[in-house]
C-alpha cells in the first residue's frame, strides 16, 4: 500500500515562492510507495456559524481531503511572524469534529507533518 501525502499552498498568491517551494519538494520526495496530492488554498470564509451550516457539504470535502491521506506537507508565507489567514481559516473549517461523519476526533489527530516556508 502506498502513503498517501497532501502537499498544502497555504498562500493564495500567483506565482507564490511557497508554491513553487512546495512543488519542488513534493518533487523531490517523489519514491516507490509514496503518492502526492497537491492542492493550492484559495478562499477560506472566515469561521462563522451561518455560512457553516450553508456550506456544509463543502466542509464536509476539505475535511475528508485532508483526513484520508497519511500525512501533510505544508507550504505557506509568514505573516507578521506567524501563518497566514487563509492557512489559519482552512484549519479552523476542518478540524472541528462532527458527530454525524464517520471521521472521529480531527482529522489531523496522528498524522505526520511536513511545515515549510519560503
Amino acid at each position: 500500500m502506498k502513503s498517501r501525502i497532501l502537499a498544502i499552498s497555504g498562500s493564495s498568491r500567483r506565482g507564490s515562492l511557497n508554491a513553487k517551494l512546495l512543488d519542488l519538494a513534493v518533487s523531490g520526495a517523489q519514491r516507490p510507495g509514496y503518492s502526492f496530492l497537491t492542492r493550492r488554498l484559495r478562499v477560506a470564509h472566515l469561521y462563522e456559524a451561518d455560512w457553516e451550516a450553508e456550506h456544509a457539504q463543502l466542509r464536509r470535502e476539505l475535511r475528508l481531503l485532508v483526513a484520508e491521506p497519511h500525512g501533510l506537507s505544508i507550504a505557506f508565507p509568514e505573516h507578521n511572524g506567524g501563518y497566514t489567514a487563509l492557512l489559519k481559516n482552512s484549519i479552523d473549517w476542518i478540524s472541528p469534529p462532527e458527530e454525524y461523519e464517520k471521521l472521529e476526533g480531527s482529522v489531523f489527530l496522528g498524522k505526520l507533518a511536513a511545515v515549510m516556508s519560503a
